[in-house]
């Protein structure tokens, strides 16, 4: 997702070139709202304002539809059907997965400094909850932290 301004704000585009189904998630997200603050725009004009948003192999999932099917009212569904089916959303087994993934995988960077880590490592925790469900009673955050933090015994003692 890269983004420029147009003269009524930044404009993001989507490439779809990382096939990350988040990113795209992100940027319908930017767009419909960015449809509610055009008032100028009319609604048979946003499916070219999508489309005017898209490079790389997210227009090319567009590119071949007739601009008459999407220069209309409600035209912008078009095209936003064909781009969920070309980044569909993982489903909630995928998700637990690589949040889950991450956590356990969470290591202190060399030289990352103890106050960073830990933000890191919260942060983490924090997003594993929001996103999956899954809670780190307090006792394994501490455990994992003081664990994976690359600090030797001593320095994990005190």
């Amino acid at each position: 997702m890269s983004s420029s301004s147009d003269g009524t704000g930044a404009v993001r585009y989507f490439s779809g070139e990382t096939e990350d189904h988040k990113e795209y998630r992100r940027w319908k997200l930017w767009l419909l709202n960015k449809f509610q603050t055009l008032d100028k725009l009319p609604k048979e004009a946003r499916g070219s304002y999508l489309f005017t948003c898209l490079s790389g192999k997210a227009l090319e999932t567009v590119e071949h539809v007739d601009p008459k099917e999407y220069q209309k009212d409600d035209g912008e569904t078009v095209l936003l059907r064909l781009l969920e089916a070309r980044f569909p959303q993982r489903d909630e087994t995928d998700e637990l997965a690589e949040v889950l993934n991450e956590v356990f995988n969470l290591r202190a960077k060399d030289g990352e400094s103890l106050r960073s880590w830990i933000s890191r490592a919260t942060e983490l925790f924090d997003r594993c909850e929001r996103k999956s469900g899954v809670k780190f009673p307090e006792e394994a955050r501490g455990f994992m932290l003081l664990k994976w933090s690359g600090l030797n015994e001593e320095q994990q003692a005190v």
